[in-house]
């Protein structure tokens, strides 16, 4: 065969040509036999990696960058290309010293820096993301996607009034920047100082901005032409089908999608997955890795499955993919459960919600229809061993000093705003003192970071006990035995978290709000008849944790019953709630073939 243009060997024109029409497998057989013959062609192996990832094969990738590499060891990219498939396999810290070994070989090499940054923060050190980036800045060779990165471990350290600054800085200087617009819509969800309108805005203006850069390849679907009533082929687009929060969420959900003879299609676009991407490989009728496609792949892959119903679950959090979205890959689009706010996008149709947290006249703060199902909007699903709740609050047990409070949430959610709040409860309680559990303490400077934040608030060192990962669900369970009241965030409230608390005998305080993010914990409180440790001030929010924390015989009583009651809970019920979606997704199509 001929070469083609400027001399590019016509198998790897071809294989290109397959990628770029989503024929993933036939392409990676043309390049794997390419570079069999040819093995000291280094372009080829970029695109074979490509490939791999995102058909789910780190493993494979990640032996074919090595071999690229020994090819072409001074090549900066391709040091990049090991470690990021490294960062999809089970050994994702033996990125960081190839990472750190390829940053002293190739000084300011923006390919290595960038994937140092993204493993920082994939890792949790999201101090050492910022000590690396402000570096480079301060050097003069900060990358944009590195600055993008930055600004992440600043909102993940709960640093986001300069998250904040940042996205707002670069916005003036470049208002359609993506990036920037993005960092604003999410960062906001987490200051106690913005209004709901502030942050409905941010969000619709990062959709309008994905409409604006894929919206000429929005695809139109007919409309009133079709059966409501025949069975659907369902879609559910996530990169969090694995050991996470939503993961405890989903499952009841599936249950309720694949009711009236409906298929599930999954589109999974997170890493390597666990035995939880197992299980929800079993609740689907067809599982797709799609981790490293890009929009187009990805939405042409959702075309060609023909899915009538498409349910995202992750809106604006890491790995989603809602710019693929604003090419309406679906004749209806559903956002639920993954993120606590309206996705700003016009081509999603419907955000399920219920009546409390989203009661009528939130719609101004929506770009999607609101489709509520009774209360709550959720179905908690315990995974794994549940250990038994201690039935005497910790508190009264001998040698105790005073109440323990629980702070289970991640640490971009405690904002100083919550901290201040925090810390008036302790004083006003002598003795007491709070109990952090956030994956990202591990690290030692992110955790030492966070310290000076809560010394900031408030609060001694000595009052404050920190733990990190905690492996095995039991373990972690077990943690909250040594605590007898949650305090819930503001205005982020904690779901996962306050789900567990309740199961383990523990009432959590809550401050409510007026959009969603902030009335989780009031839908949640309500289902278990712990609706008056809802309170609408910060005042009353240190009353309430305080008249809770004298009050022994309440204490008691919320462990000796508190799993019971959420147990059987509508909370808890996922024939119920599977019934509730099943009827929510058949009103939204009915809505399309109505149209």
């Amino acid at each position: 065969m001929p070469p083609g243009p400027a001399g590019i060997p016509p198998q790897l024109l071809q294989a290109k040509s397959l990628m770029e029409r989503s024929k993933l497998a036939e392409a990676i057989d043309i390049l794997r036999r390419y570079v069999a013959q040819r093995p000291k062609d280094v372009p080829a192996y970029g695109p074979l990696c490509h490939a791999l990832l995102v058909t789910g094969n780190p493993d494979q990738a990640l032996f074919y960058a090595r071999q690229a590499k020994r090819h072409a060891p001074d090549m900066a990219e391709l040091w990049a290309a090991e470690a990021r498939a490294l960062q999809y396999t089970s050994k994702r810290t033996d990125a960081l010293p190839i990472l750190l070994e390829a940053m002293e070989r190739f000084p300011r090499s923006t390919a290595i820096a960038e994937q140092l940054v993204e493993y920082y923060l994939h890792v949790n050190n999201y101090a050492g993301a910022d000590d690396f980036c402000t570096r480079a800045q301060e050097e003069g060779w900060l990358s944009d996607t590195m600055a993008s990165g930055h600004s992440a471990a600043l909102h993940k350290l709960g640093d986001v009034k300069r998250a904040v600054e940042w996205a707002r800085k670069k916005q003036w200087s470049d208002p359609n920047d993506l990036s920037a617009a993005s960092v604003l819509a999410t960062t906001l969800l987490y200051d106690g100082e913005a209004t709901p309108a502030q942050v409905a805005a941010a969000h619709r203006r990062v959709g309008m901005l994905y409409h604006d850069t894929y919206g000429h390849l929005t695809q139109t679907h007919p409309r009133g032409k079709d059966d409501p009533s025949r069975p659907l082929r369902i879609g559910v687009l996530s990169p969090d089908l694995r050991q996470h929060s939503v993961a405890f969420f989903a499952m009841a959900m599936y249950e309720g999608l694949r009711l009236g003879g409906n298929t599930v299609t999954s589109y999974y676009t997170g890493f390597s997955g666990d035995a939880l991407t197992q299980r929800f490989r079993e609740l689907s009728n067809t599982f797709r890795v799609c981790g490293e496609m890009d929009a187009v792949q990805l939405i042409d892959r959702i075309t060609a499955d023909q899915i009538d119903v498409l349910v995202e679950l992750s809106g604006h959090t890491t790995n989603h993919r809602l710019y693929a979205l604003a090419l309406k890959p679906a004749p209806v689009v559903i956002s639920a459960i993954g993120y606590p706010a309206t996705t700003g996008m016009r081509t999603i149709d419907f955000r399920l919600v219920d009546e409390v947290t989203d009661p009528p006249g939130c719609e101004e703060l929506l770009s999607e229809k609101p489709l509520r199902i009774a209360a709550p909007f959720l179905c908690f699903s315990p995974l794994g061993d549940t250990p038994p709740v201690d039935p005497t609050p910790p508190c009264l047990r001998a040698g105790a000093s005073g109440v323990t409070f629980a702070a289970f949430n991640a640490l971009h959610k405690l904002n100083d705003r919550t901290l201040a709040m925090w810390a008036h409860v302790l004083r006003e309680l002598p003795g007491s003192r709070l109990l952090v559990k956030a994956a990202a303490s591990k690290d030692h400077s992110t955790q030492r970071r966070a310290i000076e934040r809560f010394i900031a608030a408030g609060m001694s060192e000595s009052q404050v006990e920190w733990l990190s990962h905690i492996p095995g669900q039991r373990a972690h369970l077990d943690t909250y035995n040594r605590c007898d009241i949650s305090l819930d965030p503001w205005p982020y409230h904690g779901t996962t978290s306050t789900c567990e608390s309740m199961l383990m005998g523990v009432p959590t305080v809550t401050r409510v709000g007026d959009a969603h993010v902030s009335r989780v914990g009031l839908t949640l409180a309500r289902v278990v008849g712990n609706e008056d440790l809802c309170v609408r001030t910060e005042d009353e929010f240190v009353q309430r944790a305080v008249k809770l924390a004298r009050d022994a015989d309440r204490l008691v009583h919320e462990r000796a019953t508190l799993r019971a009651r959420t147990l059987a809970s509508l909370l808890c019920n996922r024939s119920a709630y599977a019934e509730r979606v099943s009827r929510a997704v058949r009103e939204a199509w009915s809505w399309h073939c109505a149209q």
